[in-house]
């Protein structure tokens, strides 16, 4: 009689509870992995575009004024009279840190400080290394890095 009505009884037993907790727990585990460096490969992307907008400004500057921009406030002008190259100064996708430039020969070379917000370390984004960059390597440089 106890029998029949236990199974009569609707519910889940422990064990089921535990498998479904235990799949779902995989699952999750499975979706954070995936979607760990999709924030630092959306960093990488945006640094990328901003590295090529400064980089064109600076060459329109140059063309413009004949010689490079000293630093990005020089392509965003601040009254009427400048020529904006950029509506806004971009900054640095991870630390908000503002973009650098710095001469190279007869050229100049653009700078994101990178993950680790200083200038210098192996973590820089420069318009040099940027173009062959890879989110792998990037990701790499940053866990020696910390």
């Amino acid at each position: 009689m106890k029998t029949e009505r236990r199974r009569n009884q609707g519910g889940f037993t422990l064990i089921e509870i535990l498998v479904v907790v235990v799949i779902v727990g995989v699952l999750a585990t499975l979706v954070v992995q995936n979607l760990s460096g999709t924030q630092e490969q959306a960093n990488l992307a945006a640094t990328q575009s901003d590295i090529a907008a400064i980089d064109a400004a600076a060459t329109r500057y140059k063309l413009n004024n004949g010689k490079w921009p000293e630093s990005i406030d020089e392509l965003v002008g601040t009254d009427d009279a400048t020529i904006r190259y950029l509506d806004e100064a971009p900054v640095d996708k991870w630390t908000g840190a503002p973009y650098t430039i710095e001469r190279s020969g007869g050229g100049i070379i653009v700078i994101c400080a990178g993950a680790d917000g200083e200038v210098g370390g192996d973590d820089d984004l420069t318009s040099e290394n940027i173009k062959k960059m890879k989110l792998a390597e990037y990701l790499e440089i940053i866990k020696q890095g910390s």
